[in-house]
């Protein structure tokens, strides 16, 4: 997996002649020079449903990309994974590289933009059933102090084949695949009350899964390939709370391939949520890597709480039966609790309670259920392990708070052919919370 940040673009930039006044009360006033508000949105190249098991599991942690809530200064930063597979040998998806971007800046003339844009290469859905050489979701909010408009443009499907066969590729057009169900493509939504906030999602294909099938993928199952969605939101509140949360993941600067292996379970993202009550949730029914990592049902949830007196960011990652390197650690439950909170006095905290392990046991031995904070364990021939690895983080901008329940670090060639460099990590939420 990569990450970069890319030059900024060269975006044209005029001078501020005029200042409108009198806007609706519900928004604010623009200084000179910069618009009010602030940026969201993400982008992701594939994802599944719970519905789906295992395969969410694997396509869970394909090049997920979150719009900064302050944009990014026109720069473009990228999340980028090489090689996606699910199922035996990629037969129920495989793609060759997938990237997505997020561009976001508020210009000296009044004007604002939110550019997220996720493209995929070499798509092989339903062992060949479902193909296509390109897909790119391009999703954009531009903002002025009078008003917004959104754009899809740059969005495609290029060379998309059912059973071998070029298929429509015109917005909602849906086609029946034999044996499994059936795929749409170019689903476009705009949102927003367009005076203070306005959004845009592009998905480009779905497939479906409606029939029993030869690769025994579950009735139900939806595959998301090309996902965009921007934000542009006039609103100034206490606070603006993002966050992310996982029940186990892999990742490696050596091995992509290691990193499909054991996948991302039970992904969850929040970003840059500014008015009320956001809850969200996910799960999954088991991870499984034999000799390595095992567990049974992973469940995750993101809140966000927002109104006049405070922002609160609030993020979970349960998961039952776990059992990491064939037994050296085991536990009934882990459960990882990050929470940050913003007053409106502009007071600030960060709390990991409700984290906690039971039945834990480590080479053998129990534990107990009350461990410290950041207790290191080390594993011979493997590397080291923290428990409890907590994080916090306080800037004047935002206050941050991030947990990792079990963290494994392998920096030793082991019999469990794990790379060297690779990090395996369990219970994992984090939130954070940004001043306006």
């Amino acid at each position: 997996m990569a990450r970069s940040v890319r030059r900024r673009a060269g975006i044209p930039v005029g001078i501020l002649i005029s200042v409108v006044a009198l806007l609706l009360s519900a928004v604010p006033v623009a200084a000179a020079g910069e618009l009010r508000g602030h940026h969201g949105g993400e982008a992701w190249a594939t994802r599944a449903n719970a519905v789906s098991g295992d395969i969410a599991v694997k396509l869970g942690r394909s090049a997920y990309q979150q719009c900064p809530c302050k944009g990014t200064d026109g720069a473009i930063v990228s999340n980028t994974i090489n090689t996606v597979r699910a199922g035996e040998n990629g037969n129920v998806f495989k793609a060759a590289v997938t990237e997505s971007t997020a561009q976001a800046d508020k210009l000296s003339d009044g004007t604002a933009y939110t550019r997220l844009v996720s493209e995929i290469t070499d798509v092989n859905a339903l062992d060949g059933a479902v193909t296509a050489d390109l897909i790119r979701a391009r999703a954009v909010v531009n903002a002025t102090e009078t008003g917004f408009s959104t754009s899809s443009k740059g969005s495609r499907i290029l060379g998309l084949r059912v059973l071998g066969e070029l298929v429509s590729v015109s917005p909602g057009a849906r086609t029946n695949v034999p044996g499994f169900g059936f795929i749409t493509v170019k689903d476009i939504d705009r949102g927003g009350d367009g005076v203070t906030r306005r959004t845009i999602k592009v998905e480009i294909l779905r497939i479906v899964i409606t029939r029993e099938n030869r690769l025994d993928i579950p009735v139900g199952t939806k595959i998301t390939v090309g996902h965009a969605q921007a934000v542009y939101s006039r609103l100034q509140p206490v606070g603006l709370v993002s966050g992310s949360a996982f029940a186990a993941d892999a990742v490696s600067n050596v091995s992509t391939a290691f990193e499909n292996r054991v996948g991302r379970a039970a992904a969850l993202y929040l970003g840059c949520v500014s008015k009320g009550e956001v809850f969200r949730t996910n799960n999954v029914e088991r991870v499984s890597v034999p000799g390595i990592l095992t567990n049974g049902t992973g469940v995750t949830t993101l809140r966000a709480d927002i109104d006049s007196s405070h922002a609160l960011g609030k993020g979970t990652s349960r998961v039952e039966n776990v059992n990491l390197l064939d037994g050296f650690l085991t536990a009934d439950v882990i459960k990882g609790v990050a929470l940050t909170e913003r007053l409106s006095n502009g007071d600030r905290r960060a709390s990991y309670a409700g984290s906690s392990f039971v039945n834990l046991r480590v080479a053998g031995q129990a534990i107990g259920d009350d461990v410290p904070p950041n207790t290191r364990v080390p594993v011979a021939g493997v590397g080291e392990l923290v428990l409890f690895e907590t994080t916090t983080t306080t800037t004047p901008d935002e206050i941050r708070a991030q947990v990792i329940m079990v963290h494994l670090t392998v920096d030793t060639e082991n019999s469990f052919g794990i790379p060297v460099g690779t990090e395996i990590r369990i219970a994992f939420a984090r939130t954070k919370v940004e001043t306006p």
